[in-house]
């Protein structure tokens, strides 16, 4: 059986301001950061085949937050 999980990107400057973000990279705030930490906490002990990440920087930063919480780098 195929199980997909969706993660969305930490909280970011422009959720802040409220600014309609769409395809600009948008960077994480302090708290964007803690919650992909608390994220990565979660599925520390989760098996995952594969990940697809978007290319905008917010998901890249959260996605590099949450493997480095997991696995202490990046893989």
């Amino acid at each position: 059986m195929i199980e997909l999980w969706l993660i969305r990107h930490g909280q970011t400057e422009d959720n802040i301001t409220q600014t309609l973000a769409g395809h600009t990279p948008g960077k994480l705030t302090e708290l964007g950061i803690k919650q992909a930490m608390i994220t990565g906490e979660f599925l520390k002990n989760e098996k995952f085949d594969y990940s697809y990440v978007s290319d905008l920087g917010r998901t890249k930063e959260t996605y590099e937050t949450i493997q480095r919480v997991r696995w202490g780098k990046l893989e």
